[in-house]
């Protein structure tokens, strides 16, 4: 079965999943970064039936998303900061890896650095 195409208010496509399996890929991608990977640091880990070949990944620190990136093998440019909610700032990675997309980020106030901070030893090889 085919995901659901249904436009929104401003025609962008979003594509609802019909059930379980089309979530699969994501959730294989997911199974085999953590398991190539597994002292990435952890963090709030989605995979919506809105977005079934997506995976949003919420850290605790910009710091933390360094050995995300350098995991998925995202290029430096994919990292970027930008305004979240009122007063705050978000630092991400977005790429597409693999068919998947991958949005890595966490939210930092004006006073924290956004700088992220050097993969540990280990974390972010490959």
């Amino acid at each position: 079965m085919d995901p659901i195409n249904v436009a929104t208010p401003d025609q962008q496509p979003v594509y609802f999943a019909a059930d379980l399996g089309q979530q699969a890929p994501a959730l294989a991608a997911l199974a085999r970064l953590a398991a190539d990977h597994p002292h990435l640091p952890p963090g709030y880990i989605v995979v919506s039936e809105t977005t079934p070949r997506q995976v949003d990944v919420m850290l605790d620190t910009p710091g933390m998303i360094e050995p995300w990136r350098e995991a998925l093998g995202a290029a430096p440019e994919t990292v970027d900061q930008k305004p979240f909610r009122s007063t705050d700032f978000m630092l991400i990675c977005q790429d597409v890896v693999g068919g998947i997309t991958w949005q890595v980020w966490a939210s930092f106030s004006p006073s924290e650095s956004p700088e992220p901070q050097p993969a540990e030893s280990g974390a972010g090889s490959r």
